[in-house]
């Protein structure tokens, strides 16, 4: 034997004992919740330095997550030998990447601490930070609270101006406590709601660029943009906390700015927000021609658009409302607020900002809270029309050739941002799941039921490729959380609840007379709360952990359908066997696992905040997505299915209620849209009506045994 080989067993020897060591030190699940209990100081908005210390998460890797992997593959497998094989190489790799794991997060630790060991960029593509999924990468639409004391359109944008100042000028300071319990946030990305931008806008600095970024750190100025009816106007301010004086000269600016609108009655050329919603080559010029327009616009520290024409009542309408009226907002800037006629109001984070959904709902909430405590209404009676005081941000003079763009934009905006109802809302809330009793998140476990028998129901079969993200459940967390969500006690229950006729009232007492289904639902509930037990103590996850291997199958198996279109004949690729062959490949599970083909569904939770009403995606057709400005040979949102769910949903547990958007990336879904929100709204009551009979059968187990005990 070599000395090399002699090394290189020794090696080998040496590594598998480290890895069963690391991976069988791996402390379990209940040790973690003792370790976890402890009261959190931070658990409402406040001013105030942060004293707690962030709960770390190392990523583990141990049997808890083989566990979860066997769950998995009792749905994925049906063939028991091939199951138990597939398992055991499970488990032999779980255990061999256990030390990698251990040296990519401390690298993770060295280059927070700037001791580069291992690079960011690397970091991120392994651990699919960067090629996150859908849920993390859509910010949602925050519909806000109705406020009885600023009720017009501009008290209403004057006590949310003073509510985004109040919040920037405490997130500078640092007195923001932003690590609250059950709701991530950090300041980082907080700042970019803020300082960033689209990346196109380096296009009105020079136009000759070869590839744009996704964004553009722009540091704000002080000022304020107000749009209306594609009118601009800006309105100074100022880091100091603004005096009663300073309050009036501001409402008296908005009534101004309202009154010079509606007295405008020039042509107006389209507007060049537009180019802030659709994305094509041909915004280079346009941008580079009138930088100054888009440098003014893009430098103020937030966007205010008034739209006084609409009146919009639900949260439906709410969310489409804006879709009407693209000239009057502007999708570069990070933050923006559209205040309607009717005093109703609504908060839209920039799409491709990677800014979390809880960062943008924390921020909003603040807002939206230090926003109710102004009186506006007090001053209106007193306050006139400042029209002499207005800074109306010039519109450029448009060449023809210029109109024409900005139409076609109008155009592409109008089939691509859709009004179409995607909004549901169930009057069953996690008061109604609370009688069940159960462990933490368990309300979010029952919602993730509903979504499964939802899915089962309307598309015919019970979704093997799912995720999930909670967009602020743990406190603390590096990135975003996702978890295969489908475990085979959520199967049994579903089958059983498929037969229900979803068109009709929920069966009580059909539903009641069966003893076994409230001890279905409580095992099935129960199975899902375990895997977000390994979300909230850091394990890596099954959907991570199959993101490393659609990270390293990504690239091949695209280069592979490059090779296979343009090499092989077409009357090869389109013959019978050849097909039959390709479509039975796409039904084994371990190419759906890979996301070759997509994931069936995807969905986020972002927790309900004070003053708001609730967090829906804006309705997108992905189907017809627009060109981007992006000179890349893949696009994002054209990466063959790779991380694109057919269904995507955001959805929020009030107390009382339940309000869930859905966005749907393809034709079969999009037809099938209102009659799934319609379905999960019937399974969230088929559940709420199931924790009641669990809680009765509860209580006539109690009385039996009690009865038992007395004789």
């Amino acid at each position: 034997m070599s000395l090399l080989t002699a090394v290189l067993l020794l090696g080998g020897l040496a590594y598998l004992v480290w890895a069963l060591f690391l991976y069988f030190s791996t402390p379990d699940l209940d040790t973690l919740d003792v370790k976890d209990r402890r009261e959190s100081k931070e658990t409402c908005f406040k001013n105030g330095t942060s004293h707690e210390e962030p709960k770390r998460y190392p990523l583990y890797v141990g049997p808890p997550l083989h566990l979860a992997y066997r769950q998995i593959l009792a749905l994925a497998v049906d063939n028991a030998v091939l199951r138990a094989l597939v398992n055991a190489l499970t488990w032999a790799f779980l255990i061999a990447i256990t030390p990698i794991r251990h040296l990519l997060w401390h690298g993770y630790l060295n280059n927070i601490a700037e001791q580069s060991f291992i690079p960011r960029k690397l970091y991120d593509r392994v651990t699919t930070d960067a090629f996150g999924g859908a849920p993390l990468l859509t910010n949602p639409l925050v519909v806000l609270e109705d406020d009885d004391t600023n009720p017009t359109l501009e008290t209403r944008a004057a006590s949310l101006i003073i509510g985004g100042l109040t919040f920037w000028r405490n997130l500078k300071a640092g007195n923001i406590v932003n690590l609250t319990r059950g709701l991530r946030c950090t300041l980082d990305e907080t700042f970019f709601l803020f300082n960033r931008c689209s990346g196109l806008h380096e296009l009105s600095l020079r136009p000759d660029i070869s590839r744009i970024s996704e964004n553009m750190d722009l540091a704000p100025d002080s000022y304020i943009a107000v749009l209306i009816g594609g009118d601009a106007y800006r309105i100074d301010v100022t880091d100091q906390e603004l005096t009663e004086a300073d309050r009036k000269v501001l409402l008296e600016r908005l009534l101004g700015i309202v009154e010079d609108h509606r007295k405008r009655t020039d042509a107006r050329d389209q507007g060049l927000s537009l180019c802030t919603h659709v994305y094509d080559r041909r915004q280079g010029a346009l941008r580079h021609a009138h930088g100054d327009y888009f440098r003014v616009l893009n430098g103020a520290l937030f966007i205010v658009s008034l739209i006084p024409e609409a009146t919009p009542e639900s949260v439906n309408a709410l969310a489409t409302e804006h879709f009407a009226y693209p000239e009057s907002c502007w999708h570069d800037k990070g933050l923006q607020f559209l205040i309607y006629g009717n005093g109703k109001a609504t908060a839209i984070g920039r799409l491709r900002n990677y800014v979390l959904g809880s960062s943008i709902l924390k921020t909003v909430s603040y807002v939206g809270q230090e926003a109710q405590r102004q009186q506006f209404s007090r001053l209106l009676a007193e306050a006139q029309p400042a029209a002499a005081n207005l800074l109306r941000v010039p519109h450029p003079a448009l060449q023809e050739s210029e109109r024409e763009v900005l139409r076609s934009y109008r155009e592409k905006h109008a089939d691509w941002m859709t009004r179409d109802p995607h909004v549901g809302l169930s009057q069953v809330g996690r008061d109604a799941f609370a009688r069940s009793g159960g462990p933490r998140l368990y309300a979010d476990s029952l919602f993730q039921l509903c979504l499964h028998a939802a899915y089962t129901k309307v598309f015919g079969h019970f979704p093997l490729v799912t995720e999930a993200a909670y967009l602020g459940s743990f406190q603390g967390i590096v990135s975003g959380v996702m978890e295969f969500s489908g475990t085979r006690e959520m199967k049994a229950l579903v089958e059983r609840l498929v037969a229900l006729d979803v068109s009709s009232e929920v069966p009580h007492a059909r539903l009641h007379a069966d003893a076994e289904l409230a001890g279905l639902l409580s095992e099935a509930a129960k199975s899902h709360n375990q895997l977000t037990r390994l979300v909230k103590h850091g394990f890596l996850t099954p959907n991570r952990l199959l993101g490393w291997l659609r990270t390293f199958t990504f690239l091949p198996s695209n280069i592979a359908a490059i090779l296979w279109n343009t090499l092989v004949p077409r009357s090869v690729r389109e013959a019978a066997p050849v097909r039959w062959l390709g479509a039975g490949l796409a039904r084994l599970p371990v190419p759906r696992m890979l996301t070759i083909s997509p994931i069936d569904v995807a969905s986020s939770h972002l927790p309900p905040v004070p003053g708001s009403r609730a967090a829906v995606i804006q309705s997108c057709r992905f189907d017809k997505a627009p060109p981007f400005f992006t000179p890349e040979p893949q696009p994002a949102e054209k990466r063959g299915n790779v991380y694109r769910p057919k269904v995507l949903v955001h959805y929020s547990l009030f107390p009382d209620r339940a309000t869930y958007s859905v966005l749907c990336f393809s034709q079969e879904a999009l037809a099938r849209r209102e009659h799934f929100i319609q379905t999960i709204d019937f399974y969230l009551r088929v559940c709420a009506s199931l924790c009641g009979a669990e809680q009765a059968l509860i209580g006539q187990l109690q009385d039996e045994a009690l009865q038992r005990a007395v004789g």
